[in-house]
C-alpha cells in the first residue's frame, strides 16, 4: 500500500500496481482486440503508468513479455480504428491518444526545429502500424515535406494506406519492409523510430546498428521511455554505443507515455 497526497491536503490509502500482477492481468486477456475488459485493463494499466502507480518488481524478461502484449494491443487497437477512420475519416479526431500524439508531436518538431529546412524535407518513420498518427502530424503541419512510412505488417500497410487516402493526405507514401532490410535510409532529413520497434535492448540494438551502417546523414528521432513509462515501452539509453551523438532529449510529464532522444551521427 501507499500513500498519496491529495489536491486537498489529505492523504489516502491506494494499492500499487506491480508489474507482476500487471503481466499477470494482462496475460490473461484471452483476446487483445478492443472490447470492454481490454479497454478497461488497458486504460488502468496506462493511467496507473502515468501516475506512476506502479511498482517494478520483475525480471527484465517480464517485462519484455509485457511489452509485447502491449504492442500486439496497440496494433489490434489501431486497426480497430484504421477500418473505422475509412469507414468514417472524421474519426480520427475521435481516436483515444489523438490529442497525446499531436501533444508529443509539437515537442518533437521543436527540439529538431533547427536541423531540417522547413520546406521539401524528406522524413521516414519506421513503425507505422495501421493509424500512423506521427506522419499524418507531421505532413499535416508540412505539406511540401515528403514523408515515407515503413512497416514489416502488411495489413497495417494496406490500412494506413486507405487512412491517409480518406483523410485526404497526399504527401505521405508507404514501404512495407523489415526495418533492418532497409537500405535507403541516407535519402532522408529525418528518420525516426517509433517506440516498439524493438520491443527489447537485442532487437532494438541490431536496428540501430543497422541505421548507423545505412545513414550518412540526418537526424534521428528515438522514441524511448523513462521511470514507470518503461513499462510499456523499452528504455533507449545507449544510442552513443552506435555511434550516434545526442543533441537533445525530452522526458514527458501529464499524459504523454513516450520520451524522445534526438541524435545525429
Amino acid at each position: 500500500m501507499s500513500t498519496i497526497q491529495k489536491a486537498n491536503g489529505r492523504t489516502t490509502q491506494s494499492s500499487m500496481w506491480d508489474t507482476d500482477s500487471i503481466y499477470n492481468s494482462i496475460s490473461k486477456l484471452k483476446k487483445l482486440e478492443p472490447s470492454t475488459l481490454v479497454n478497461r485493463t488497458f486504460s488502468k494499466l496506462y493511467s496507473s503508468v502515468i501516475n506512476g502507480e506502479v511498482i517494478i518488481n520483475s525480471s527484465l524478461d517480464k517485462l519484455d513479455l509485457i511489452r509485447e502484449i502491449v504492442s500486439i494491443a496497440e496494433s489490434k487497437l489501431e486497426k480497430f480504428w484504421a477500418k473505422k477512420i475509412i469507414a468514417d475519416p472524421m474519426t480520427v479526431y475521435d481516436f483515444p491518444y489523438y490529442n497525446n500524439y499531436e501533444k508529443l508531436v509539437d515537442t518533437e518538431i521543436k527540439l529538431v526545429k533547427n536541423r531540417f529546412k522547413k520546406t521539401g524535407f524528406k522524413l521516414i518513420f519506421i513503425g507505422g502500424g495501421a493509424l500512423p498518427l506521427t506522419p499524418i502530424v507531421w505532413a499535416t503541419k508540412f505539406k511540401n515535406a515528403q514523408i515515407t512510412v515503413i512497416d514489416s505488417d502488411k495489413e497495417a500497410i494496406e490500412l494506413a494506406r486507405g487512412v491517409v487516402e480518406e483523410i485526404d493526405i497526399k504527401n505521405i507514401k508507404f514501404i512495407n519492409s523489415q526495418a533492418d532490410e532497409y537500405m535507403q535510409y541516407s535519402n532522408y532529413d529525418i528518420v525516426y523510430l517509433a517506440a516498439l520497434v524493438g520491443l527489447n535492448k537485442n532487437e532494438k540494438s541490431s536496428i540501430l546498428h543497422h541505421l548507423h551502417s545505412t545513414m550518412t546523414k540526418g537526424t534521428l528521432i528515438v522514441r524511448s521511455a523513462s521511470g514507470s513509462r518503461k513499462i510499456l515501452y523499452p528504455e533507449v539509453d545507449y544510442l552513443p554505443d552506435y555511434g550516434f551523438n545526442i543533441v537533445s532529449t525530452f522526458h514527458p510529464t501529464g499524459d504523454i507515455v513516450n520520451s524522445t532522444i534526438v541524435a545525429e551521427l
